[in-house]
């Protein structure tokens, strides 16, 4: 459906030009006759107040300003401006309003936004579905909806296993700063408010000087990006390397985001987000992904000194972080008996920015984050960020260059307070932890060691010491003791985009025949169909490869398997890779055990319980773990999943 503008007068349509982005309610007259129909809605009586003002509105004017129909409900009924902006969606989710396009001499007029009400047949039609919708529950994934997505997944030439990426995640989350500038969290509103357009001025530092004012603005139809949306911006991003890394080491893609449309489920969203399932978390993320679908950033620079550090991501006008996007409800919608569709997206099709796709592709190195941090709070997070970005192992920094650091547009006491209250929370230090001379530290943020101070001035401080090994661990990065200090909180980026030379592709493909004549010719048959592990026979030796087997063992094994066959180590080596691909990690439902998580399970049972289990025997003891265990594992409740263990090596030893 479109609206034409000119439609309301050349004099009304001249004063909208000469404004920004703008939106209206457009009336036909014929809006009293679904007057009665509105009202026998199953809806609060906030949005019947609304629709009921909108409706007596029409009668005198073709046409109102969002804007001045706000300040209106707002004096007459008392609801709040950004209770308001929410109804107007919420109308249009009910069937009630809809929104056409709108043309401008018959061409798209970027700049505008229309509500209209729907005509008494289809508020009919409406009306009836809403009834059965809370009839059934909305969220329930149905055997309609599995066709829905299976369907909408062969369409893209896939199968359910090629999306299935989460083996492929790394025990911390991959990040660059540049991806997400501090300037975006800072700009955010912590919950959805309303608000279609947010705009901050910021100073450019360098050194301890400014030397120039830049702003940014962000700007959507309903709700510009809001914090927790930028949180699971950072899931997608992370669910859209693991998704490219699995079809690169399959060789499905030849380069990373070959297909630039991503498909990434909503259960997976949740399960690296770190929230429990439910109807209300499965309609927060739908709103956060809209979000980032619908906000376009713009970078003005104010004194002629454009920011280094921003320039990629504002390089081009009207920046957005989701260019496409499709769902299953759109590909392959359910029909119901009585002929209604029925919308449950479960499976979107992500399409990034370009600019986003290109700064991942080009990174050899990524940063590692821990989860906890990331997906606990935006606060934290940006304060973590900040404590990265500034690298300084041991020092008092005064809590206001943090502050300034974090874009932080509150007073420093405000930071300070809401600080020590989330620190206290989660992160509180262990009583015995070391003292630094006349410092006792209260908060341990992952390896970073804090305590708040005042210096002799008055001002706040935040004392730091940060226990590098530990950091780095934490962050889901590996420590190697001989490097010590040069250790970093990388790895790797799974979808660095090198140029792959031709003897690079002919050793893969030596890898991948040795990899098959391995699994045909050397395989004991016992493990053939084992999910969890296969044991390749070479001569005298038996080789277990697993999800949990390391680099080092990997190591071990091509160095055996190469003398036994003439065959080159690294070939093997990339061989015996393919392999790992096949099998799976120990889990329970999103609960998937890390590499991580299953040997500090294996070092446990060693110091705590004087008990050395290899690989193979603690995969039999804890594959049919039901989801308690799992869970409890996964939270790395070690002591409770080794008294399970325990307990079934007694059972099996009185079988």
């Amino acid at each position: 459906m479109t609206f034409e503008l000119n439609e309301l007068g050349e004099e009304f349509t001249k004063d909208l030009n000469r404004r920004g982005r703008f939106t209206i309610f457009a009336f036909s007259g014929k809006e009293e006759s679904i007057l009665d129909l509105v009202l026998s809605f199953e809806i609060n009586d906030k949005l019947k107040s609304i629709a009921n003002f909108l409706i007596l509105k029409s009668q005198t004017v073709n046409a109102i300003r969002a804007t001045e129909a706000i300040e209106e409900i707002v004096s007459q009924y008392k609801i709040p401006e950004s209770t308001t902006r929410r109804a107007f969606q919420e109308l249009v989710k009910e069937g009630i309003l809809f929104k056409p396009e709108v043309l401008l001499n018959g061409n798209p007029c970027d700049k505008a936004y229309c509500y209209q009400f729907y005509g008494k047949k289809e508020i009919l039609n409406s009306l009836s579905r809403n009834k059965i919708a809370k009839s059934n529950n909305h969220n329930r994934n149905t055997i309609e909806d599995q066709e829905s997505i299976k369907s909408s997944i062969e369409s893209m030439g896939l199968t359910l296993a090629d999306i299935d990426a989460k083996k492929h995640l790394k025990d911390g989350l991959l990040f660059y700063p540049s991806l997400i500038p501090l300037q975006y969290l800072s700009l955010a509103p912590e919950k959805r408010n309303g608000k279609n357009y947010v705009k901050e001025e910021f100073s450019h530092v360098v050194g301890n000087e400014t030397t120039g004012r830049y702003a940014i603005e962000a700007a959507a139809h309903d709700q510009v990006v809001t914090t927790p949306a930028i949180l699971t911006l950072m899931a997608l991003i992370n669910l859209s390397i693991a998704y490219n890394a699995k079809m690169l080491q399959s060789g499905r893609y030849q380069e990373p985001f070959e297909n630039k449309e991503v498909p990434i489920h909503l259960l997976d969203i949740i399960y690296v987000r770190g929230i429990k399932d439910s109807g209300q978390a499965r309609i927060r993320i739908r709103n956060h992904i809209q979000e980032l679908r619908e906000t376009i950033y713009n970078w003005i620079d104010l004194t002629g000194i454009k920011d280094e550090n921003m320039k990629d991501i504002f390089g081009s006008k009207d920046f957005q972080y989701i260019v496409g996007l499709k769902t299953n409800a759109e590909i392959s919608p359910v029909k119901l008996r009585n002929g209604r569709i029925r919308t449950n997206p479960m499976l979107f099709f992500i399409k990034f920015n370009d600019i986003l796709i290109d700064k991942l592709k080009s990174k050899r190195l990524l940063f590692t984050l821990p989860y906890k941090i990331v997906m606990d709070d935006p606060l934290i997070f940006t304060f973590y960020l900040v404590l990265r970005q500034m690298n300084r192992s041991r020092e008092s920094i005064l809590l206001r260059d943090i502050a300034e650091k974090m874009y932080y547009m509150n007073s420093t006491n405000k930071l300070y307070s809401l600080l020590k209250d989330r620190l206290e929370e989660n992160y509180k230090a262990e009583s015995n932890v070391f003292e630094d001379n006349d410092f006792v530290f209260d908060y341990n943020l992952c390896g970073y060691y804090l305590s708040f101070n005042k210096n002799p001035d008055g001002d706040r401080t935040v004392h730091l010491y940060c226990d590098h090994e530990e950091m780095i661990k934490h962050s889901g990065a590996e420590y190697n003791p001989k490097l010590k200090d040069y250790n970093a909180p990388t790895l790797p980026n799974p979808v660095y985009a090198s140029a792959e030379t031709v003897e690079e592709i002919q050793t893969r493909e030596k890898a991948q025949n040795i990899a098959s004549t391995l699994l045909q010719m050397y395989l004991d048959e016992s493990t053939r169909r084992t999910l969890q592990y296969r044991r390749l026979l070479i001569g005298n030796k038996s080789l277990d490869v697993s999800a949990y087997t390391t680099n080092e063992e990997l190591s071990v094994y091509s160095i055996i398997i190469s003398q036994q066959f003439d065959i080159e180590e690294d070939v093997v080596d990339i061989a015996l890779n393919f392999i790992k691909e096949v099998v799976k990690p120990l889990g329970y439902s999103e609960f998937t055990i890390s590499m991580s998580k299953f040997h500090k399970l294996k070092a446990h049972l060693v110091d705590v319980h004087n008990l050395e289990l290899d690989t193979i025997e603690l995969i039999n003891l804890t594959k049919h773990f039901r989801l308690k265990n799992m869970q409890l594992w996964y939270n790395e409740d070690y002591e409770s999943v080794a008294k399970e263990v325990l307990s079934r090596i007694t059972i099996m030893q009185y079988v």
